[in-house]
């Protein structure tokens, strides 16, 4: 797994003589000797699950790649990519930059082997008019990532590979990342946020606007955890235009949740925060339904650009639990990007 920082990478990732810098770790073995070069760019963690979601898997996910001295011999330079397609997907072409040119390589068929991974390959061929001379190349790898949930769960991702030869001659570079996994000490819990919003009206550079605000959430949770109580519900207004945002009730599954704590307010130039505590637990599969007042305020707000309302919901500080990527931690009024409404109200989530 790449999780150091990448400068001076490079030499690390290359055949080395007996003394030299250790490869990073997670990086498999280099090829044959020659004047290729491989070197891991832009990166990012893909993570899942154990089917009982006892242990989380982590994969250093490489963007992109720099080839060195790919137009220094004769022939393209064929790469060759070995993934998991259960959590990636090969695209048609894959982008090349080099020497201030930039273009595209087919990519071939996608191919099964024995183990479970895919593989798929194209060429980076040196372009008309590009001079013959030892320049980099920057290529963006042809993968892309699957949306997993709500089945993360998969178990460990196979180990992704990189490789770069020259057809016909001696010289090859291989990188290879592979899965650290760690062992929770419990299993993570996940939620989906919706909300409802209510319009009202405000003047935005001397013209009438309408502005929304919420006045309902929904917090489902999605196990296999219980969301935790004191995770916060987080809702950001315009402060020039709202005074005031509070939850007035709760229930769960509709039963209502006795003492509902008040709502601490913040305020940051234009913006008013508001943050509730949950006061209790949300277990898997039940829903968490909260009523919310805002109150606007006086008279008719002449403003300048208006901050778009957003309800979210946050882990509680210090809490060592894992939590799911779900993608759908915060809602937004979605009206003026086509989201349809019905008497003045419009429910979108992200």
């Amino acid at each position: 797994m790449l999780s150091t920082a990448l400068a001076g990478v490079a030499g690390a990732l290359l055949s080395s003589p007996a003394g030299a810098a250790p490869r990073p770790p997670g990086l498999g073995p280099i090829g044959l000797p020659g004047r290729l070069e491989l070197t891991p760019l832009e990166h990012a963690d893909l993570q899942t699950y154990a089917a009982d979601w006892s242990v989380r898997h982590v994969l250093d996910l490489p963007f992109a790649v720099r080839v060195a001295g790919f137009v220094s011999g004769p022939g393209p330079i064929s790469v060759t990519l070995g993934f998991d397609p259960r959590v990636l997907e090969a695209t048609p072409v894959a982008q090349v930059a080099s020497g201030g040119v930039t273009w595209v390589a087919t990519t071939t068929a996608v191919r099964s082997r024995a183990d479970g991974t895919a593989t798929v390959s194209f060429d980076v061929v040196r372009p008309e008019g590009l001079p013959r001379r030892r320049l980099d190349a920057s290529v963006v790898l042809p993968l892309r990532r699957l949306d997993l949930y709500p089945a993360e769960n998969i178990g460990a991702p196979l180990p992704l590979s990189v490789q770069i030869d020259r057809p016909g001659r001696l010289e090859r570079r291989l990188l290879s990342w592979s899965v650290a996994s760690q062992t929770l000490p419990a299993a993570p819990w996940g939620a989906e946020v919706s909300a409802a919003w209510a319009s009202g009206t405000v003047a935005v550079d001397g013209k009438e606007a309408g502005y929304r605000t919420p006045v309902a959430m929904r917090i489902r949770s999605m196990g296999p955890q219980p969301v935790p109580a004191g995770a916060l519900v987080v809702v950001d207004l315009d402060g020039r235009v709202v005074t005031d945002v509070a939850v007035r009730s709760a229930t769960v599954d509709g039963v209502a949740v006795e003492a509902v704590p008040a709502t601490d307010l913040s305020r940051d130039t234009d913006l008013l925060r508001g943050t509730w505590a949950l006061p209790v637990a949300v277990p898997a599969g039940s829903v968490m339904s909260l009523q919310l007042d805002a109150a606007p305020v006086d008279g008719a707000p002449r403003v300048e650009g208006l901050r778009l309302g957003a309800a979210a919901l946050v882990a509680p500080a210090g809490d060592e639990r894992q939590v799911r990527t779900t993608g759908r931690y915060t809602a937004v009024d979605l009206t003026t990007a086509g989201t349809p409404t019905t008497d003045g109200v419009a429910v979108g989530s992200i």
